[in-house]
């Protein structure tokens, strides 16, 4: 299952067209990443897989508008910051 922590707009932070949370899994838990506008992925903490290969802390990706990504955190959970611009 996955967990939106922390919506940038209540932190005060705000960029004019673009959205960003701080999204944790659960070890084993599963969700998509979906390109609205272009979409950003970056692993905060936790390991984790996609299609493309696996994920580590620091890891990005990218999609662009339209795209979709499967993920699948590791035994220790991921922590993932998401950003959509638009």
């Amino acid at each position: 299952m996955a967990h939106v922590i922390e919506d940038v707009a209540r932190t005060g932070v705000m960029v004019p067209g673009m959205t960003a949370r701080l999204v944790e899994l659960e070890p084993a838990a599963q969700t998509e990443l979906s390109g609205d506008g272009e979409t950003m992925a970056y692993v905060v903490e936790g390991r984790g897989v996609t299609p493309l290969g696996p994920l580590a802390p620091e890891s990005v990706v990218w999609l662009d508008d339209g795209d979709a990504l499967g993920i699948e955190a590791g035994p220790g959970g991921l922590v993932l910051l998401v950003a959509h611009a638009r």
